[in-house]
């Protein structure tokens, strides 16, 4: 069976030879195990581009080679993400020296959230300027084909029991786009890195591969394997 070698911060390049950027995360869909294509780091381009699968003529230890010219690599569909909130109550701000200030929510309104600002509880990270206390809720908007979900090196890999195998280091795919295994960096814990194939995988998403079989069981597999 041909394997695609679709590595993350692979150099991708035009059909014509032109240097576009790098593989920056695989855009996965779960329920088929099928890699439906990549963000295309910034390089050539000024933002993140979204490439199917189909777009690839091919992807090896040396990179990725699309069947697009450059021309052609420029109309390709610009990554937008974006996040929206609501308040449907009113929010209390801690400002500098413990002073406060309340302000109305959004009620059923959805809003736009500022790029880098403090609205969201989720991500702030300011010191002086801490999230609001309060209901929040929040959605977030992509331009990403349904139902599919955003992997990197570092995505967790979860064992049935629970525990940590370690975090995805890269992604095995057939010559159809289907994910075949992957390959956990394990860390200290086991002491090598784990290959994981796709029987022992439960389910995929944004925050984790999560595994069928225990931690102990994927990595024993592993190593047996490589005997």
């Amino acid at each position: 069976m041909v394997q695609l070698e679709l590595h993350i911060g692979a150099h991708v390049k035009s059909k014509d030879g032109k240097k576009l950027g790098e593989v920056h995360r695989w855009i996965v869909h779960p329920d088929t195990n099928q890699v439906d294509g990549f963000l295309l780091g910034k390089g050539h381009f000024s933002t993140l581009k979204i490439v199917a699968i189909e777009q690839v003529e091919s992807a090896t230890a040396d990179g990725v080679v699309l069947k697009l010219d450059v021309e052609q690599s420029e109309k390709l569909p610009a990554f937008i993400q974006e996040q929206m909130l609501r308040a449907p109550g009113d929010l209390t701000y801690q400002g500098r020296w413990g002073a406060q200030a309340s302000f109305a929510g959004s009620g059923e309104n959805w809003v736009m959230r500022a790029p880098g600002g403090d609205f969201s509880t989720i991500d702030s990270n300011s010191l002086f300027s801490p999230a609001p206390i309060g209901m929040i809720e929040a959605q977030n908007l992509d331009d990403l084909p349904a139902d599919s979900v955003l992997l990197t090196k570092g995505t967790e890999v979860i064992g049935s029991d629970g525990h940590k195998l370690g975090h995805v280091d890269d992604i095995f795919v057939d010559e159809k786009g289907r994910i075949v295994g992957f390959l956990a960096k394990a860390g200290h814990l086991f002491g090598h890195d784990v290959h994981v194939p796709m029987s022992f995988v439960a389910g995929i998403s944004h925050a984790h591969v999560r595994l069928n079989v225990s931690t102990q069981y994927a990595a024993r597999a592993s190593r047996e394997a490589n005997v």
